[in-house]
Order: structure tokens, then sequence, then C-alpha cells
């Protein structure tokens, strides 16, 4: 009896890791989606402040910013929160132990092509 109840606890606990949390792919892979969905893609890394991928398809794009510190993800949030851009989607996570400092905006088109998941936390 012991060992179906380890089992279940087992399963129980790999299901919890594996269907929770959010996902961003990593650039070359969310490069690799948005182009298959014929996106031009752009990638630019910086040594000082982190990458940018960059995908747009007619009026349809998408940013997402790698940020090497959470100070940073403050600035680019607030640059697309209070510019000119007009967008759907507008995430920020910082020093997030998974994904680390981000910051995604763009419409809701291509951010459903990306691949993206953002599990809103309850």
């Amino acid at each position: 009896m012991k060992k179906y109840v380890s089992a279940a606890l087992i399963g129980a606990c790999a299901m919890l890791l594996t269907a929770c949390g959010s996902k961003i792919p990593k650039d070359k892979k969310l490069r690799q989606i948005m182009e298959d969905k014929d996106y031009a893609v752009t990638i630019t890394e910086d040594e000082s402040l982190g990458s940018i991928v960059t995908a747009k398809k007619g009026d349809e794009f998408l940013y997402v910013y790698r940020l090497k510190s959470a100070e940073d993800t403050d600035t680019f949030y607030s640059m697309f929160e209070t510019g000119t851009t007009s967008y759907d989607v507008l995430y920020r996570f910082q020093n997030d132990s998974k994904l680390g400092n981000v910051v995604i905006c763009g419409t809701q088109t291509a951010f459903d092509d990306s691949g993206i998941v953002i599990k809103e936390e309850s």
C-alpha cells in the first residue's frame, strides 16, 4: 500500500511541477517559432543590458527583453506603459527564480504565435 501512496504522491508532484508556471522559449527557439510563422526576427545582444528579441509581421509585433537587472525591467516596462506603442500584451518579471528579469510587449496575435505561456498567480 505504501508503494501506491508514494507513487501517487510522486506523480502528483511531477504534474504540479510541469503544469504550473510561465514559460518563455529561449531566444534561438523563439526566433525559430516566429520565423516559421513568417515573422522577421532580430536578436540583439548587449553585454551590459541583456538580449532583445524583436519579431514583426505587418502590424503584429513582439518584443522580449531578457535583462540583467530588475531596475532595467522597470525602465523598459515604464517605457512601453507610457509610450505611444499600441500593444495588447505587457508583462514584467523581476528576479523571477525561473525567468529572471523579463519584459514582454506585443500584439495578442504575435504573443499567441510565440509559444510563450504566462500563468497568472491566483
